[in-house]
């Protein structure tokens, strides 16, 4: 009968263990859920219009001493499409005479530094150009400009690169997946081809990275460990009890 005794705690305990795993597990699942609806995703007019309020903006190329003297620089250029053509546009390195676009030369591209200018002539070789666009990132509650950059083959093919030198020939959605400069809880205005040097410049909100923050991974994980531990425990505990 002691063994039984033993054996059904046992197998009880290791219920219990189970149905708390599952517990756990469920309740990670749903901070999941929360964290990707947690915040609304804004829309291109949303984001810049936010953008156009804002009272400082890190790197700006407008100037104001507030949001309303930053808007009149802005109105002095032209309309809000201008502005964005403006803002967003790929700016062919080597236009303004620094050579830059000459990838034979140990100067870097538009003041890049070398990683970029390295990373640069590995796809594109001695033949390509390079273009410098930046875009509008929102962190932190704060908005700031960010420099890419775009190298182009002889064949037109292109491939983004970052300030640090690494480079995503698959341009927006490869940036977002692999780079290491922003999270997923930031906000990013930019080109929807972010490698096109021409046309008009059609915008698109994204995040900053796509994968999962790694608050809700410590939180899971560390949660089914100690239902784990605890059930190992407890099952241990009640055969040594049990003898």
């Amino acid at each position: 009968m002691g063994d039984h005794s033993a054996d059904a705690d046992a197998s009880g305990a290791a219920m219990t263990t189970a149905v708390a795993i599952r517990a756990v597990a469920g309740v990670f699942v749903a901070l999941v859920l929360s964290a990707c609806g947690s915040s609304a995703e804004p829309t291109a007019a949303d984001l810049f219009r936010e953008y156009l309020d804002a009272p400082n903006v890190r790197w700006d190329p407008f100037q104001g001493a507030n949001a309303a003297d930053r808007r009149a620089d802005m109105a002095s250029t032209g309309s809000v499409s201008q502005i964005q053509d403006q803002l967003f546009a790929a700016d062919r390195c080597g236009d303004d005479g620094d050579d830059g676009d000459d990838l034979a030369v140990t100067e870097s591209p538009c003041g890049s530094g070398m990683a970029v200018a390295e990373a640069v002539k590995g796809f594109t070789g001695s033949t390509g150009t390079v273009h410098r666009r930046s875009i509008l990132v929102k962190r932190g509650g704060g908005f700031e400009w960010m420099i890419v950059y775009v190298a182009r083959k002889s064949d037109g093919s292109s491939a983004l690169v970052d300030t640090k030198g690494r480079l995503y020939p698959g341009g927006l959605d490869d940036f977002r997946r692999n780079n290491r400069l922003l999270d997923a809880d930031d906000w990013v205005l930019a080109p929807r081809n972010i490698t096109a040097t021409t046309g008009h410049v059609e915008l698109v909100v994204v995040s900053g990275h796509t994968r999962m923050p790694w608050e809700l991974w410590v939180v899971g994980g560390v949660g089914l460990l100690v239902v784990a531990v605890g059930g190992r425990w407890l099952i241990r505990r009640r055969r040594v009890g049990s003898d």
